[in-house]
């Protein structure tokens, strides 16, 4: 299946995807109370942030690659349109 010609926007991707899977940040809200309450090292927290933006750009990457694996090169069509300005003369600028 052949691709649209606008750009994929992988920035944009990657922000929905973290909407997405919100939910797994729950680890690193329960690590942040923890530290607070309890006092558990702080770093448990930065490391369930960190796996957390880790697989969501693995996950936008890799779909990123599996649709452009699939793509095929656009073929140049001839304009067969009568109307169009590079085939009707008279539609042509002329020069100065």
């Amino acid at each position: 299946m052949r691709r649209t010609k606008s750009s994929g926007g992988k920035l944009l991707c990657f922000f929905v995807n973290m909407l997405l899977n919100l939910h797994w940040l729950i680890p690193a809200a329960i690590a942040l109370v923890l530290y607070f309450v309890i006092e558990l090292p702080l770093w448990i927290f930065w490391l369930c942030l960190g796996l957390w933006l880790l697989v969501i750009i693995v996950f936008t990457f890799f779909i990123g690659w599996a649709s452009d694996a699939a793509n095929e090169p656009e073929v140049k069509k001839e304009n067969k349109n009568p109307y169009s300005a590079e085939r009707n003369p008279y539609a042509k600028k002329k020069s100065e």
